[in-house]
């Protein structure tokens, strides 16, 4: 909840123009005090970790796996998380983050699998709206199916061949350089894969 309150938070001055957050793209996600930055929607993580954490355990002792009992706050709570990651702070990569982990637990536990198999059908609409109602997600599948603008997705793959096994190392990135757009976010992979290669990329 502290969580959710500081992203709600981080939205409205954004909104209003807040100098102490910072916004890139039309996405306000980060509040921002000198050379310190802090993003609210990493307190929600560890938050959405605890609490199902302890609802599974809760409800498995009970033997309430395959209960609306758990079903109704797990998708209440996925629901509200969603909406302020995805809708507000257009953070979808976030959401994407919190789901598989939510799956993953689910999974552990020993949550039917056709229980399983409906929430993940029901996440799948969910996330073909979100991409629906977004333009540039709708681009960016584009791009990744060979419909779109392929110049982000080609300068990647010459990053990543550039690298090789070993990478150019540290400083010595092209692509960083202005070939590829924002490379600590979108294409930090594929300069990570330049600069340190195969190897440095497999342990990252």
């Amino acid at each position: 909840l502290v969580g959710l309150a500081l992203c709600l938070g981080v939205f409205v001055c954004g909104r209003v123009g807040a100098g102490f957050v910072t916004c890139d793209e039309g996405a306000c996600r980060a509040f921002r005090f000198g050379p310190f930055g802090f993003q609210p929607i990493e307190v929600v993580k560890i938050g959405i970790l605890l609490y199902i954490s302890w609802l599974i355990r809760d409800r498995k002792e009970r033997d309430l796996l395959d209960n609306s009992d758990f079903w109704l706050p797990l998708g209440v709570t996925a629901a509200v998380v969603a909406f302020v990651s995805g809708v507000l702070l257009k953070d979808f990569g976030s959401v994407m983050v919190i789901v598989t982990m939510i799956f993953y637990m689910m999974f552990i536990a020993g949550v039917p699998l056709k229980n399983l198999g409906i929430a993940i059908a029901i996440c799948g609409v969910a996330f073909l709206f979100l991409i629906a109602f977004s333009p540039h997600r709708r681009a960016r599948l584009a791009n990744y199916f060979g419909a779109g603008d392929e110049y982000h997705i080609t300068g990647s793959l010459i990053a990543m061949g550039t690298g090789g096994l070993t990478g150019v190392g540290l400083g010595n990135s092209i692509q960083s350089t202005g070939y590829l757009p924002e490379t600590l976010s979108d294409s930090i992979f594929a300069i990570i894969c330049e600069v340190w290669g195969l190897v440095g990329a497999t342990l990252t």
